[in-house]
């Protein structure tokens, strides 16, 4: 099949984490026909940045081909489902067509995310109020970022050889507290296009009962599971793309 006949996929990585996350998985996606582009978030390095800049150039990344007629799927992991979540705001297939538009957003599949659970709250908020001890200021450091700390390493990749952690590590950005203490304002409440979520079952960052409570918070949502730790592209690509295609098929039999 022609990888323009195929859905595009956009993915969009997790606090701190660039686009360079997903080669691997890229790689796996493209031997299989499908186009993708993977993105890093304005708000990983930029402290003036918060999450709806995130969406914003989310948009503007897959706008080019809504114009093309282009079906397109978000493949949000951790945090930047925040930001995906907003982007689907009134850009579903259907109210494009509605509009007299070409393309749209045909679904979303978040991966290991912290989903806000009502409009109103920021994501810093919904962990707790409080830093976790993998990320977070530094004192004297009065930048407006959150930096990655010693435990980040095992938070986002318990489940990788230890050089391929400390360089994943070496690689990791301040991410603007902006981002994570702004209110959200379209959440997973209002999605109103097929949601699907990817449970991470080894996960250091986000725990799999977290996961699993927020998924059973919003019913709309079906999900399937991975035995991996946050970043499941990263140990298991050829897995991560088959759950992905699964979801696809999952989505196929409800149009």
């Amino acid at each position: 099949m022609d990888s323009k006949s195929r859905p595009i996929i956009i993915l969009t990585p997790g606090v701190s984490l660039s686009a360079n996350v997903f080669e691997k998985a890229e790689r796996v996606f493209e031997s299989k026909g499908y186009e993708t582009v993977s993105l890093t978030l304005p708000a990983v390095g930029n402290a003036d940045k918060s999450w709806h800049h995130d969406r914003d150039f989310i948009l503007e990344s897959i706008t080019p081909y809504f114009d093309q007629g282009r079906e397109v799927v978000l493949v949000a992991h951790s945090y930047s489902s925040i930001p995906s979540i907003s982007a689907t705001k009134d850009n579903s297939l259907e109210q494009r067509a509605s509009r007299g538009e070409s393309g749209g957003i045909r679904c979303i599949i978040m991966v290991g995310s912290a989903l806000i659970l009502q409009p109103g709250i920021s994501l810093f908020q919904a962990l707790g109020g409080s830093w976790p001890s993998w990320q977070g200021p530094v004192e004297g450091r009065d930048d407006g970022l959150a930096y990655p700390k010693e435990d980040a390493k095992y938070a986002f990749f318990n489940d990788l050889p230890g050089d391929e952690v400390d360089r994943l590590f070496a690689s990791l950005r301040g991410q603007s507290i902006l981002s994570l203490t702004d209110p959200v304002t379209y959440t997973a409440e209002n999605l109103d296009i097929p949601a699907f979520y990817l449970v991470t079952e080894k996960d250091a960052a986000i725990m799999v009962e977290h996961q699993n409570f927020l998924c059973d918070s919003f019913p709309q949502i079906r999900r399937l599971t991975i035995p991996t730790g946050h970043a499941p592209f990263l140990k298991y690509p050829q897995l991560f793309v088959e759950k992905v295609e699964e979801f696809l098929r999952m989505d196929s039999e409800t149009l």
